[in-house]
């Protein structure tokens, strides 16, 4: 099991390394279906993991100097409200709910990876109204609270392709956010789940942010080096399983016929 836990952790590291987004839709299935974590509780470590791996990714972009720091604030203060809000909400639906509504979001999030058109290094873009990335900030911390997602599979597209952003500073942004509403959020969840039997297991989450932020060092230094459309799309073929598989284990569970 430990071996199955470490190398989840670096796939998730990986992942956000790589692309700026998509740690979550590896976190919470691995958390749920490998791991055997209780849906609710999937959904809460998976915030915690993802936002500490995201921090320590961002970090290592900005001293490249390719984060936005006005469009990510932007987009990180509504959405650490919303990142609340959303984990209220979701204290009011069942654990199988928001594995389905899990799966709902990862599909969407393949096409979004497949469709969007990115912006070419090396364009000078304009910053956009600021009210552009204060609404898609809210939207997606929202979506962060209610089904464990740091977000950056929208952040990523809304970044280069509604707010003109380049790749690259894209990916780099993203990690800002998805690190604030998913720690804002994990607290949110762990307050409601504070006298949950089994709670919160620091030791996993641990491991998966030890590892995943070794995974994030590798795909962070792997970025520059493949093309990013061949990333998108490999990601979004594994998404669409990711998300049959969520499906298949929720509406037949193991035991029934």
């Amino acid at each position: 099991m430990l071996a199955l836990e470490i190398l989840g952790a670096l796939l998730v590291g990986v992942t956000l390394g790589l692309l700026g987004a998509g740690g979550a839709m590896v976190t919470v299935p691995i958390l749920a279906y490998v791991v055997g974590r209780p849906a609710k509780l999937a959904v809460a470590e998976s915030l915690l993991i993802v936002g500490s791996i995201a921090l320590v990714s961002a970090l290592q972009y900005a001293r490249r100097g390719l984060v936005d720091w006005r469009t990510a604030i932007l987009l990180a203060v509504p959405g650490m409200i919303g990142g609340v809000l959303g984990a209220s909400i979701a204290s009011f639906l069942s654990g199988r709910t928001q594995m389905l509504l899990f799966a709902a979001v990862t599909v969407a999030a393949a096409i979004r990876m497949l469709t969007a058109k990115p912006v070419p290094e090396g364009v000078v873009y304009t910053p956009r109204p600021a009210w552009q990335p204060l609404s898609a900030g809210l939207g997606i911390g929202v979506l962060t609270g209610l089904v464990g997602v740091g977000g950056g599979f929208l952040l990523v597209p809304t970044l280069f392709g509604l707010l003109g952003v380049p790749m690259r500073r894209a990916v780099a942004t993203s990690l800002v956010v998805i690190a604030t509403n998913s720690l804002m959020s994990f607290g949110k969840h762990a307050w409601a789940l504070r006298d949950a039997d089994p709670g919160i297991d620091f030791q996993v989450a641990a491991i998966f942010v030890l590892f995943g932020v070794a995974g994030g060092f590798a795909g962070t230094w792997v970025s520059p080096r493949i093309p990013q459309a061949t990333l998108r799309t490999v990601f979004a073929v594994a998404l669409v399983l990711a998300a049959v598989t969520i499906v298949v284990a929720e509406v037949f569970p193991r035991g029934t016929t």
